[in-house]
């Protein structure tokens, strides 16, 4: 390396270090915060979670839930696979998890995932159960194979190699235009990108639901389990006196 490319270098790394730096530091301010919660939550997947403003059934809850505690929140929104490393380096108070995380204290769960077998109208009567996909062309959400994995009995993802659909509009394109049969996902999120699209018509929906799969967990992983405790307090009562329900049916889209 040249004496100027050393120095090019070094002011790069300075570059960077003065962009990220203020962030962490004031990521590490709010933690110290008496009085306020900064949480961790992935990107937008609407109904459960919207950017800009930050709202959602699953932002809702939280904020709820810590509004009772007389605590403000801040969310920070990062892919899902960024998550725990939030957590880990420090940078919130809690994130919310859909898989267990034996690192952190878990709270009860406050939502949950809806998958399904989301299949095209004009292969219902071919498709009803996983197993049917089996020599068909399907998408499904990534990771499907491991949250999913004990209900798809029947069917060999490695020899189908199935499309890794990132985001529901993917996943609803595939649909309709006749790219593949099924989907397996999410319905709840599908249903809600299609009435954002297309209105309240949910009877021209091109897709039915052949098969529910057990719901995932949405949890609250938190660094700090007196915290933890006290979340899961608001949480049961939330749930005793109809708040949670009452906001999931504000977002839920009806079938």
């Amino acid at each position: 390396m040249t004496k100027r490319q050393s120095t090019d270098m070094r002011q790069w790394l300075v570059a960077l270090i003065a962009i990220f730096a203020p962030w962490r530091m004031a990521a590490a301010e709010v933690l110290t915060t008496p009085g306020h919660v900064t949480v961790g939550i992935m990107n937008s997947v609407p109904p459960y979670v919207i950017e800009n403003p930050s709202s959602g059934m699953d932002i809702d809850i939280i904020r709820a839930a810590f509004n009772e505690l007389g605590a403000t929140t801040t969310f920070i929104h990062v892919p899902l696979s960024r998550l725990d490393g939030l957590l880990a380096d420090k940078l919130v108070n809690a994130s919310v998890t859909v898989a267990p995380n034996p690192a952190c204290a878990a709270s009860k769960p406050f939502n949950h995932w809806h998958d399904g077998l989301v299949v095209a109208r004009e292969f219902a009567d071919a498709v009803k159960t996983p197993a049917d996909l089996a020599g068909k062309r399907f998408a499904m959400f990534p990771k499907a194979a491991t949250v999913l994995g004990p209900h798809l009995e029947g069917l060999d993802l490695q020899k189908e190699q199935p499309i890794i659909a990132t985001e529901y509009y993917m996943a609803l394109r595939l649909i309709i235009r006749g790219r593949v049969v099924a989907y397996l996902g999410d319905y709840w999120a599908l249903d809600h990108l299609w009435v954002t699209l297309y209105g309240d018509e949910l009877d021209k929906r091109p897709y039915v639901i052949a098969a529910d799969f057990p719901p995932s967990p949405h949890a609250l992983c938190f660094a700090d389990r007196n915290l933890r405790d006290r979340f899961d307090t608001i949480l049961a009562r939330m749930k005793s006196d109809g708040r949670i329900t009452a906001i999931i049916d504000s977002y839920r889209t009806p079938r």
